[in-house]
């Protein structure tokens, strides 16, 4: 009978140092592993002797290696990317005109940043220097600058820190961890919650243009006028009177001057104000109501025995 299962290969195995488990990631193993050795040399130390920093150190490597495992696989740039790909348009600081693949490479320094930086205890305000470098490095060139980038940047650099537990010092999870990993005496878990953050910003929705302009009418008044004629009239006398003699002048050329007037239009256009047109602006107050879905952590509490449990709110 033959066998036509594929050989496996040991080397592509990428088994976890710690577990033994395949698909595990050696740079956040390796780098958890560094990061947490200092302080499990702290714990041995409080074994006591050379004897129990040897063995705090070695807990430290192993509780190191986990967290920095765990940090690694928690990123999984897939997931990531199509989750902001789905949700970027909801975030306060994407503007108009821009599409998710302006806004990608400032997600993608984010999440990798984290995965990068996070085993080193600092927060996303001391580590801010260096994702900068990054992104301009790898994508200064083209797309939006850092003074828009970061804000994405530093949406998905919380994303990923809030979906692990503990707080986002690593150095302070991985203290925890491995002091419990000597004696169990305490542990600390805090549980988050999402808020809505309302916010507002002013975009220009148009402009009123206001002007003049000439039009053009025949207007018609009526005047009335006075003309002046003359009326040559004729009368016979009604009784004959007689002249006295050398009163009567014959003479020929004998002219009567008689004046004669008339009224004639005086038209012309005058100016006057028809109207005054005030221009001012009023502001119409409404509120916006929206609604999103948020995430609360509540707190789980899985016992076995009878332990004393004193609840204290």
């Amino acid at each position: 009978m033959t066998d036509n299962k594929k050989p496996f290969n040991e080397h592509d195995a990428n088994r976890d140092p710690l577990s033994g488990e395949t698909g595990s990631h050696p740079v956040g193993t390796g780098v958890g592993a560094a990061g947490a050795g200092a302080i499990g040399a702290a714990v041995g130390g409080i074994i006591g002797g050379p004897v129990g920093a040897v063995v705090g150190s070695a807990i430290g490597a192993v509780v190191g290696g986990i967290a920095g495992k765990g940090v690694a696989e928690s990123v999984n740039p897939t997931v990531e990317d199509e989750y902001w790909r789905d949700n970027y348009a909801t975030r306060p600081y994407v503007e108009q005109g821009h599409q998710y693949e302006d806004y990608q490479p400032a997600y993608r320094t984010g999440y990798e940043g984290y995965n990068r930086y996070a085993s080193t205890g600092r927060s996303y305000d001391e580590v801010e220097p260096e994702l900068q470098t990054d992104y301009e490095k790898n994508h200064g060139g083209a797309g939006l600058g850092w003074d828009k980038a970061k804000h994405a940047a530093k949406d998905a650099w919380h994303k990923v820190e809030n979906a692990l537990p503990g707080d986002n010092d690593q150095t302070d999870r991985t203290r925890t961890t491995a002091v419990n990993a000597v004696e169990q005496d305490a542990a600390d878990v805090k549980l988050y919650e999402e808020r809505l953050v309302a916010d507002k910003h002013r975009a220009k929705t148009g402009e009123v243009a206001i002007g003049k302009h000439v039009e053009t009418e025949t207007a018609r008044v009526s005047v009335p006028v006075e003309r002046e004629r003359v009326v040559i009239e004729r009368v016979n006398p009604t009784g004959e009177t007689v002249v006295a003699p050398g009163t009567v002048d014959f003479r020929d050329g004998e002219v009567a001057h008689v004046e004669v007037y008339e009224e004639t239009p005086d038209i012309h256009k005058e100016a006057f104000v028809r109207e005054e047109v005030r221009i001012k602006k009023e502001v119409d107050r409404d509120v916006v109501n929206a609604e999103e879905q948020i995430r609360r952590e509540e707190l789980d509490l899985d016992n076995t025995g009878r332990p004393n449990i004193d609840r204290r709110s």
